[in-house]
C-alpha cells in the first residue's frame, strides 16, 4: 500500500532486446533488478480501481560527457586535459569507460577525437539511448508514461542528466523532448517487417495524409506509399506495417511523415552510423525574425543529414536541435534570442563520413 490507499503491483512484459528496470515495494523501501529482455510494468490502484499504468526504464548506466562550457567553468584556470585530476574528480564513480564504448560502437575510435568530438559524440550516444527508450515505451498500449534516471546534475559531472549543474541543456534533452512530443510516429522492426505506430496525446483527434516506406541517403532511390489516416484523442494506434525489404540496410532509411509541420517524421535505420556509407549533405539555413526577441530559422538538406547542430550564439535558446532530417526536407526552428540573430548562424551535420569516422 502506498499512503494506506494506493497500491503498486508489478507484472512482467515481453520486450526483445531492450533492457529495463523491474520495480517492487518491500516494507518501506524500494528494490531495483535488472532484467534484460523485459519490460515491468507497474500499475497503481485505489482498492479495485486502476489508476494508471507506467514503465521505468533503465537510464542509469548511460553516462554522457558535460557540454563544452561546463567543463570549462569546473576546470577553473585550470587547462581542460581528459587525463587530469579534475577530470577524473568530475567524473560519476560509477562510469567505467561505458562512455568511450558507446562512442565506439555508434561513431568512432574515441582516442582519434579531440576534446570537442569527444564531447559532441558522447552527448549524441546517451540522446539515441534516451530517445529510443522513451519511443520503445511510448508505443505499447499499455504504457502511461516512463521514467528514466535522471534529470538534472547537482554538481558538474560525467553523469546521467539531461540538464547539468549550470542549467545547460545537454544533448540528450532535445532527444527527450522529440520523444515526448504530443504527437508522436515511432517505427521499429520485428522479423523483417516495420511497424509504424502513432502516440496522441493530444485531448482532441487528429487526421492527415501519411507517407511512408523506404528511401536512399541521397533521396534518389524509394518506394513510398500514401494513405489518408485518422488518428482518435489520446490513443495509440498501429497505423502501418510493411516489409522491409532487401535494400541495402548501409544505405537505406526507412521513413514515416505525416503533412502537418508539428508532426515530426519518423526515421529508422537499423545499422550503427559509423556503419551507414552516408555521404555528405549541404545543410542551409535562412534566418527570420518572427517577434520580440524570436527568430525563425529555416533548415534545409539535399541528402539525409543526421544530427544538424545549430551554431548559436551564447543566450540563443533554440526549440530544437541535434535533429535528423531527410533528403530534401525543411524544418522550421524557433529560437529565443535578446538581440540581433542575422548573421551569427550556421547550421552543419554534426558526424563524421566516410574515411574520417
Amino acid at each position: 500500500m502506498l499512503n494506506g490507499q494506493w497500491e503498486l503491483r508489478a507484472e512482467p512484459l515481453s520486450c526483445g532486446k531492450e533492457q529495463f528496470l523491474r520495480i517492487s515495494q518491500e516494507k518501506q523501501g524500494w528494490i531495483s533488478q535488472v532484467v534484460p529482455g523485459d519490460i515491468h510494468q507497474g500499475l497503481l490502484f485505489a482498492g479495485q480501481a486502476k489508476i494508471c499504468s507506467f514503465s521505468q526504464a533503465i537510464i542509469r548506466d548511460v553516462y554522457v560527457k558535460p557540454m563544452k562550457e561546463t567543463v570549462v567553468d569546473y576546470f577553473g584556470e585550470e587547462p581542460v586535459e581528459r587525463n587530469s585530476q579534475v577530470w577524473q574528480h568530475h567524473t560519476n564513480t560509477f562510469e567505467k569507460n561505458t562512455v568511450e564504448a558507446g562512442i565506439r560502437k555508434h561513431f568512432a575510435d574515441p582516442e582519434k577525437l579531440t576534446l570537442d568530438e569527444s564531447l559532441l559524440y558522447s552527448g549524441l550516444c546517451q540522446g539515441l539511448m534516451y530517445g529510443y527508450s522513451q519511443d520503445s515505451f511510448r508505443r505499447r498500449e499499455n504504457c502511461d508514461g516512463a521514467l528514466f534516471w535522471m534529470f538534472e546534475d547537482c554538481w558538474g559531472e560525467i553523469g546521467w542528466t539531461i540538464i547539468d549543474y549550470y542549467l545547460r541543456r545537454k544533448i540528450s534533452w532535445y532527444f527527450v523532448k522529440r520523444a515526448l512530443s504530443p504527437v508522436r510516429l515511432i517505427l521499429r522492426e520485428e522479423n523483417g517487417r516495420i511497424q509504424l505506430t502513432i502516440a496522441n496525446d493530444l485531448p482532441k483527434p487528429g487526421q492527415g495524409l501519411l507517407e511512408y516506406g523506404w528511401l536512399s541517403f541521397d533521396g534518389k532511390l524509394s518506394h513510398l506509399k500514401k494513405k489518408r489516416i485518422s488518428c482518435p484523442a489520446l490513443t495509440r494506434q498501429r497505423l502501418a506495417t510493411f516489409k522491409k525489404g532487401d535494400q541495402d540496410d548501409t544505405s537505406t532509411l526507412w521513413m514515416a511523415r505525416v503533412n502537418r509541420q508539428a508532426i515530426l517524421p519518423a526515421i529508422l535505420r537499423t545499422k550503427e552510423f559509423r556503419r551507414l556509407r552516408i555521404q555528405q549533405p549541404v545543410v542551409s539555413c535562412q534566418v527570420n525574425k518572427e517577434g520580440k526577441n524570436l527568430w525563425k530559422i529555416s533548415v534545409s538538406t539535399d541528402k539525409f543529414a543526421p544530427a544538424v547542430y545549430l551554431h548559436l550564439p551564447p543566450g540563443a535558446r533554440p526549440e530544437d536541435n541535434y535533429f535528423a532530417l531527410l533528403p530534401g526536407e525543411r524544418r522550421e526552428i524557433l529560437v529565443t534570442y535578446v538581440g540581433r540573430l542575422t548573421g551569427q548562424i550556421s547550421a552543419k551535420s554534426s558526424l563524421f563520413f566516410g574515411e574520417n569516422r
